[in-house]
């Protein structure tokens, strides 16, 4: 999202109250319509998991359970008490449900090659007719680039040292530290400020502040050419890492480190979670001989140390071989 130049009080108050929408729900008649779609779709992913050998180990998974691997762990129990359980997302993004199944399909349904290409169609597919119940305005696709008014798109997202949510912070010092580390290749395009509650003028006029609960990484604003070419140095470096792994656990270091990347250079102003941390998250485990993973909170990928999300990706693969 932009950043406007606003006040103290005024940005505090915008910023907690993105953070805690209160969507209205959606009628009986859409929920009932939409989870007849989302469980032809479900139908279709189960048929294409039991036929497709790459995709073997998602058979751990039950049928009817299949949409927990699209929504965070910590909404299962939430989830399970709603009559349609698959739509628990879709009352804060009508849609969304529908939109991640179809992408699943999309992304294990092919070979994948991995391209800054590929990864903006994933993306696409996941945010296909999604929508923001608070504004009612559709998610955006494609690499950010401009506005309306012709301005590059600046990005901040924030990380958490605690939520009210989930007792799983999104940021731990480990995890900035390592941010910081990265914030001097110049493939990264980070602004990270230590000090609470000032504003930081930085090029193109981004601003952001840091809560007391954690804090806000801010992105400058650059062309999609810059971010298609920030991606593609990003998958060269995965093949490459990749390549010299010598085990399980080297491997999926590679792996954490690479949708980490993506994650934080945040190439899109919506969906950037779910495109990196749910979906090709778990194409690149199973395409390694991993088991796939549902993690409490995808988040984690923000600002938490490595080391810290393999931990976090181990206990999520745990977690779905529990299901049944």
């Amino acid at each position: 999202m932009s950043v406007t130049k606003t006040g103290n009080n005024d940005l505090l108050e915008s910023l907690y109250e993105k953070r805690d929408p209160q969507p209205s729900s959606p009628s009986l008649e859409a929920q009932q319509e939409m989870a007849r779609r989302v469980s032809q779709i479900s139908d279709r992913i189960a048929y294409l998991i039991q036929e497709s050998q790459p995709l073997s180990n998602f058979r751990i998974v039950p049928p009817d359970q299949l949409y927990k691997l699209f929504i965070d762990a910590c909404r299962w129990e939430r989830a399970q008490k709603r009559p349609y359980q698959a739509l628990d997302f879709d009352e804060r993004e009508p849609g969304y449900m529908m939109a991640m199944m179809q992408a699943f399909l999309t992304l294990m349904g092919h070979p994948t090659e991995l391209s800054p290409d590929f990864i903006e169609h994933l993306h696409d597919t996941a945010v296909m007719e999604v929508q923001c119940a608070k504004t009612a305005e559709a998610l955006k696709t494609k690499f950010r680039e401009r506005q309306e008014d012709g301005n590059l798109v600046a990005v901040r997202f924030e990380v958490f040292a605690s939520s009210r949510s989930t007792p799983l912070p999104t940021m731990t010092p480990q995890g900035v530290e390592e941010l910081k580390q990265k914030m001097k290749d110049p493939s990264y395009q980070f602004t990270l400020e230590d000090d609470p509650n000032v504003y930081h003028a930085i090029k193109d006029n981004v601003r952001f502040i840091e809560t007391p609960a954690g804090g806000i990484i801010s992105l400058r604003p650059v062309p999609s050419t810059f971010l298609r070419a920030s991606v593609q140095r990003l998958i060269d470096k995965y093949h490459k890492d990749l390549h010299s792994a010598q085990d399980e656990q080297g491997r999926l270091k590679v792996i954490v480190t690479f949708i980490q990347n993506l994650d934080q250079i945040h190439p899109f102003s919506d969906g950037n979670i779910r495109t990196f941390a749910i979906l090709l998250l778990n194409k690149l485990l199973v395409d390694n001989g991993m088991r796939p993973t549902c993690l409490e909170d995808p988040n984690c990928f923000d600002c938490l140390s490595i080391a810290q999300i393999m931990s976090q990706v181990m206990q999520g693969q745990n977690r779905l071989q529990s299901i049944h």
